[in-house]
């Protein structure tokens, strides 16, 4: 969409130049106008890596602004933030200011220059530095710039859970920085911010969610170990938002080979409970889908889910036995249907 736009506005930049815009910009129209509206006639752009883009967008027409940047890294810490206190009660701004050695005000200037530039769109009091690609990477040389330290004292401090979740949210994009990762599996420590899984508040249930794909190992060991020490206390069949949670991250994580079998058996337990004339969101559909021929949401290979069917097949407990021959219809059906759930994070998945 973004390349037949650049196509018909600057009909002479060349369907390589245009081609090659929008796939850094993300697909982004504004962020992709921006960029075109300084191709030189007759220039091709495919030699120019994406930081020699990125400064093209950065700066535009403009002389080089090592003080803009760095404002704009900050301000790309978080996923959105607000310029008014009416929403949380504080200034945002001000919360950044502390990490940054920029005033609020400074910010906020800024925040209208990069919005001149298309780097920052705006709903009503909030901000946000978009296209992700882009901001993604400010972000990440600013977990370069800053003391883990200091980043966790500033974003946990109390009264700033809005920030603090919208932070998270950055971090999950972030799966290869380590930085980001250090953070996440200090979260996912036993008395750590996110460690007690079962017991979360909706904001903080929020945030698992986000960081999840960034480690996603430390995830699963803690997710395990909560359910086995509590004797999988809390996830009995009933609406129940953190069973919910739980059983939405494990369906993601046993995407991966390594962590499929762990993910299934936890989640078969919890179908323990489950009457099995319940097929209403059932966790026992959800178990059978991972073995469809298509669309299975999981790239474990087939010996491993040939195992685990003739577990269950195999199981002295009747309702396994049971699920073990619905696996094995899935399997057989000619028919399937996806997960509904293909993000996770900015890891590329294909299901």
């Amino acid at each position: 969409m973004a390349e037949q736009l650049l196509l018909r506005r600057f009909p002479n930049i060349g369907r390589s130049n245009a081609r090659r815009i929008a796939e850094f910009a993300d697909g982004n129209a504004r962020v992709s106008l921006a960029i075109a509206e300084r191709v030189e006639e007759g220039e091709s752009l495919a030699q120019l890596s994406d930081v020699q883009l990125f400064d093209r967008l950065f700066e535009q027409r403009n002389n080089p602004d090592d003080g803009l940047r760095e404002q704009a890294e900050i301000l790309s810490l978080v996923y959105s933030f607000s310029v008014s206190t009416a929403e949380e009660g504080q200034n945002e701004l001000e919360v950044l200011d502390s990490i940054s050695g920029y005033s609020a005000n400074q910010l906020f200037r800024a925040t209208s220059k990069l919005s001149d530039r298309h780097i920052v769109q705006k709903r009503a009091h909030w901000r946000a530095v978009l296209p992700h690609a882009i901001a993604n990477r400010l972000a990440s040389s600013a977990l370069d710039s800053i003391p883990i330290y200091q980043l966790r004292k500033t974003f946990e401090a109390p009264g700033r859970q809005r920030l603090l979740m919208s932070f998270a949210h950055r971090l999950g994009l972030l799966h290869d920085h380590s930085i980001a990762k250090e953070i996440v599996e200090a979260w996912l420590e036993p008395d750590g911010l996110l460690g007690r899984i079962t017991v979360l508040d909706d904001r903080s249930a929020r945030m698992l969610d986000y960081i999840a794909p960034v480690a996603p190992e430390a995830l699963l060991d803690r997710i395990e170990a909560v359910l086995i020490a509590s004797d999988f206390e809390g996830m009995m069949p009933g609406y129940s938002s953190r069973r919910t949670s739980i059983i939405n991250l494990l369906q993601l994580l046993a995407y991966e080979t390594n962590a499929f079998e762990r993910c299934i058996r936890l989640l078969i337990h919890m179908a323990d409970y489950e009457e099995e004339n319940n097929d209403n969101n059932s966790v026992r559909n959800q178990i059978t889908q991972f073995f469809q021929a298509y669309l299975s949401g999981t790239h474990a290979s087939l010996s491993q889910r040939i195992s685990i069917m003739n577990e269950c097949l195999t199981s002295g407990v009747a309702r396994r036995r049971s699920l073990g021959f619905k696996m094995l219809s899935t399997a057989l059906e000619d028919r399937w249907t996806g997960f509904g759930m293909n993000e996770f994070g900015a890891r590329p998945r294909d299901y």
